[in-house]
């Protein structure tokens, strides 16, 4: 098992997906954030179930799809960081959580 560590950028990222989908219903946004944090909570046991990402430099991001979200994580030694939450409809390189892992 791996500890999961989840970063700032990714801790604001769900505090804005919940204030996002909140204008709309308080109840979805509250499921789709527990949604997202039971599917991180799975990544303990199961730190490789997420795909690598291809365009990330050497292998070195994975994700998880939950709904419309991209939980991108890495992993180093027995940590997992989840490095942030992203909307699958936006560019992951121009997110600033992970912007580094692409090159220009």
């Amino acid at each position: 098992m791996v500890k999961i560590f989840i970063t700032k950028q990714a801790k604001e990222d769900l505090k804005n997906i919940k204030s996002f989908i909140q204008k709309d219903s308080y109840q979805n946004s509250i499921k789709v954030v527990h949604t997202i944090i039971d599917k991180i909570k799975i990544l303990e046991k199961y730190p490789e179930a997420g795909k690598i990402i291809a365009d990330a430099s050497a292998g070195k991001l994975r994700q998880i799809i939950v709904y419309s979200y991209r939980i991108i994580y890495r992993i180093e030694k027995n940590q997992l960081q989840v490095l942030t939450v992203h909307h699958s409809s936006r560019l992951l390189s121009n997110n600033p959580g992970i912007g580094d892992y692409f090159e220009d």
